[in-house]
């Protein structure tokens, strides 16, 4: 929620008070940015998968090369 109005109206947490919360039902949101999340098949595409090891006997702590980020 912080991030939200942050980004909307460029605020920082320190100045952000929530006064108020509520659980709207579908028909009751106003705002075309909350009701495209109405929306009972969105997906969230997954942006960038990190690369793991598949047990812990590869897996190391110290690595001397930054990941690969696919």
């Amino acid at each position: 929620m912080y991030m939200e109005l942050a980004g909307r109206h460029s605020a920082r947490a320190e100045a952000i008070q929530v006064i108020r919360t509520a659980v709207l039902k579908d028909s009751e949101v106003k705002r075309a940015q909350t009701q495209q999340f109405t929306n009972k098949n969105i997906k969230f595409p997954q942006l960038h998968t990190l690369k793991r090891a598949p047990n812990n006997g590869f897996k190391s702590l110290y690595k001397a090369v930054r990941p690969t980020l696919i």
